[in-house]
């Protein structure tokens, strides 16, 4: 009997590292490193945007959001290898000038927030979320959940 809980037990003992491999399996790209960063700050953004005695906040998270802009657009997606050759220049062209028109957005924010216009600061985030929205739609396979 004991013999046999042993043997029972020993695959639910073995699970944690199983499920760990699985993850190690996808070690996350340049790319997906800062597109990680972009998207942790850009909530932390869309909270402290909320409040006026959290600018400050607001434009740490937007630094950081503009430090990730700048190192992403140098990279390439994933997806470029699937592209055509023919097509691939002008695709990952595309991307950079995405990523040019999000970091213009976030040096408008950054304005917006200096002077103390948080309305405009709030349309011009608006904004940022929908170019965020269509990039993942043009660069990246959407992972269903």
């Amino acid at each position: 009997m004991k013999t046999l809980l042993i043997l029972l037990a020993l695959p639910l003992l073995a699970l944690p590292f199983v499920q760990e491999q699985e993850h190690a399996e996808h070690e996350e790209t340049p790319l997906e490193e800062q597109m990680l960063l972009l998207e942790e700050n850009l909530g932390k953004l869309r909270r402290s945007l909320r409040d006026e005695a959290k600018t400050d906040e607001s434009l740490a998270a937007l630094l950081a959001m503009q430090a990730a802009t700048m190192r992403s657009k140098v990279l390439v997606p994933e997806m470029a290898a699937e592209i055509p050759e023919a097509e691939r220049e002008a695709f990952v062209a595309d991307f950079r000038k995405t990523l040019i028109d999000l970091l213009r957005e976030q040096l408008a924010l950054e304005v917006a927030l200096i002077d103390g216009d948080r309305e405009e600061a709030k349309a011009i985030f608006k904004r940022i979320r929908a170019t965020e929205e269509s990039g993942h739609e043009k660069f990246t396979h959407e992972e269903e959940e």
